[in-house]
Formats: C-alpha cells, sequence, structure tokens
C-alpha cells in the first residue's frame, strides 16, 4: 500500500518517512511483527504507542514505558 492513497493520506512504507511529529503510533500489526520493530517504536518521539485488539507484547510495552511514553496492548 505504501505510495497510495486513503482518505487522501499517502500511505508511508516505514515510521523513517514520517515528515512531521505525530501524537500517536496506532499499531494494527502481528504481535510478532510489533517485537521486530520494537526499536524503531521505542525510539519514535510519539509519546503513545498503542496496539490494538489482539496485539499484545509486554517487552514492546515495557520498553516504551522505560521511554516515558504510554505504551497500551490489547485495546481498541
Amino acid at each position: 500500500l505504501a505510495g497510495r492513497k486513503i482518505h487522501g493520506r499517502t500511505v508511508l512504507a516505514s515510521l523513517e518517512e514520517l515528515d512531521a511529529p505525530v501524537d500517536m503510533l496506532d499499531l494494527f500489526l502481528n504481535s510478532a511483527v510489533v517485537e521486530e520493530m520494537e526499536t524503531a517504536l521505542v525510539e519514535d518521539p510519539a509519546p503513545v504507542l498503542w496496539m490494538q485488539i489482539g496485539v499484545v507484547s509486554h517487552r514492546v510495552a515495557q520498553a516504551a514505558d522505560a521511554r516515558g511514553k504510554q505504551g497500551v496492548m490489547n485495546l481498541c
């Protein structure tokens, strides 16, 4: 989907492509993929890391919390 538009917004391929700060990273990803992205997720300046229903990674949530971010798991 990267490069395509959804509701007028361009889909980005990675966090590195963000050109402005965001308030929240809202993750609709498989939990294993979230864990693979741990470093990028916790280093991103967004203050909230939100993992949607069914997405659980205690390790990533704890790493986010340790960085002063709010880590939310398994919630919609």
